[in-house]
């Protein structure tokens, strides 16, 4: 009879093979030798393929724990449309898995009945159903391990450790594929994987963006530059595109989103904060909206202590040398509300006394008016709104 060995690549066949595994003891074991009359030389081959087994089941946990080390650290992996994450699992411990397979079916019963001409798939004997080292046993119809040769104490033992490293080897995929899922379901681990893998790229493609800003004026937006920019909800966006991209798509996202911020960026803003993009977006966010920071102003103008805070709060100010650039080069150019600008001296007076803290003005207070204006503008998905 021939005996399907088929495991499905999915989460259902490393849970197959690790329930096999975990049901592995003394009893079974003996009901197994008993019920296929091994001679000492075939229990002797056992313990050679068994060793071999070992040996490659080793390597193998020792690449995949490797492998997991960072696999979910990436935004972006290769094959996803090809494979999933159990699939490349098992493509990474294949060794493991014919092996334990193979281990399974030696303890299988011979059975000399002819095969039919076609068989069903379906139909073939499944070894992880009809191995001995599985079947139900009753402990009176054994004799007692002292009966036995010492090579089948010895195939007993490199099996128990066999199948205990086989159980680590498994429940290492299994921690891989639940720690995926939940970092799928977690937006503010989903943003800082994002963030930390584009900088990541940033870092090491610094030529090549020096290369395409000489010789292109313009950028088109990348395929996932085009669907993010058309979602609805950013949040969802982002985490749905958690290991669904492949690294060449999300280098190139990366490159063109650069450039794109870049060609985006007036000149003032660039010697301003360089290319944090992200905090120009937010400055120009909070400029447009400076009238909610102080409702009624000062006496027709804009109090000096508030603009102070907000150029703070975006990095710039603590050099004497960027804060008439922030202040008359951009600020003043920038604001279009319905009071007076401030002049540098204002704002020079402002900062001593908040670095004396030699004012009544509650600079805390300030920052959150700024951080509850971005949040209410710049996105709907909060934890979202630096991605754009």
């Amino acid at each position: 009879m021939q005996y399907n060995s088929i495991v499905e690549k999915d989460e259902s066949g490393l849970q197959m093979i690790l329930n096999a595994a975990n049901k592995f003891e003394k009893g079974k074991y003996m009901y197994a030798i008993t019920e296929r009359h091994f001679s000492k030389n075939d229990i002797l081959d056992i313990i050679l393929f068994v060793r071999e087994y070992k040996n490659k089941l080793d390597k193998e946990h020792y690449a995949l724990a490797r492998f997991a080390l960072n696999f979910n650290k990436q935004y972006a992996t290769d094959n996803n449309k090809c494979f999933t994450t159990a699939e490349k699992i098992f493509n990474r411990i294949r060794s493991t898995i014919s092996g334990s397979k193979k281990i399974y079916k030696k303890f299988c019963k011979r059975n000399m009945k002819p095969i039919p001409p076609i068989v069903k798939e379906d139909n073939y004997a499944f070894i992880f159903k009809r191995s001995t080292l599985l079947s139900a046993f009753r402990d009176g119809d054994l004799f007692d391990f002292m009966h036995y040769e010492d090579v089948v104490y010895e195939l007993f033992d490199e099996l128990e450790e066999c199948f205990k490293k086989l159980i680590m080897c498994l429940a290492l995929c299994h921690a891989v594929i639940w720690e995926e899922e939940q970092i799928r379901k977690s937006p503010e681990r989903c943003l800082k994987i994002y963030h930390d893998c584009f900088n990541q790229i940033v870092d090491n493609t610094k030529y090549m963006i020096r290369l395409f800003r000489k010789n292109s004026s313009t950028t088109e937006l990348d395929e996932i530059g085009e669907k993010m920019k058309s979602a609805k909800s950013l949040q969802k966006f982002i985490c749905d595109g958690y290991h669904n991209y492949n690294t060449t798509s999300f280098n190139i996202h990366v490159v063109t989103k650069v450039l794109n911020d870049e060609q985006d960026a007036t000149p003032v803003e660039t010697l301003l904060w360089q290319q944090d993009f992200q905090m120009i977006k937010k400055a120009r966010c909070v400029i447009a909206h400076f009238d909610e920071l102080e409702p009624e102003g000062q006496k027709g103008k804009l109090y000096g202590p508030t603009v102070t805070a907000f150029m703070l709060w975006t990095g710039v100010g603590l050099s004497d040398s960027k804060r008439k650039m922030f202040v008359e080069e951009y600020f003043n150019k920038e604001y279009k509300g319905k009071y007076k600008t401030v002049k540098v001296g204002a704002v020079n007076s402002a900062i001593t006394s908040i670095i004396k803290e030699d004012t009544d003005f509650n600079i805390k207070e300030c920052n959150d008016k700024i951080e509850k204006i971005i949040s209410k503008y710049m996105n709907n998905d909060r934890i979202f709104s630096n991605v754009i």
